[in-house]
């Protein structure tokens, strides 16, 4: 998985306009993240709704929830590769846990 411009960051949907693509706060800016383009990755629309603001293992059990239930569709229709999802979100959360503070705002602005 590579954070980069033409896949989701999560579901690895490739990104084929700007409808479809969002910007992802890897760390959400209501629990701390900052607007910085490091704390930022390319995803879909369904995936950054799915996750919302949850943390990476609130999100991992969304997903392995849906996985164990029956098969979900994203926003283009087609079926969420729930599996490939979980290991995506290691990826991510790996790389905020390598970042660490850089994610965050040094003071919380007002």
């Amino acid at each position: 998985m590579r954070l980069d411009d033409k896949y989701c960051c999560y579901c690895g949907y490739l990104l084929g306009n700007l409808k479809e693509t969002t910007k992802e706060h890897i760390i959400p800016q209501s629990k701390g993240g900052n607007n910085k383009y490091i704390n930022k990755v390319h995803c879909c629309k369904s995936c950054n709704g799915l996750r919302d603001n949850l943390s990476f293992e609130s999100f991992y059990s969304k997903v392995e929830t849906m996985m164990n239930e029956a098969k979900v569709r994203n926003d283009m229709g087609e079926y969420y590769n729930c599996e490939g999802m979980l290991e995506n979100i290691k990826y991510v959360k790996e790389y905020a846990d390598k970042m660490g503070d850089e994610l965050k705002y040094k003071t919380r602005p007002s």
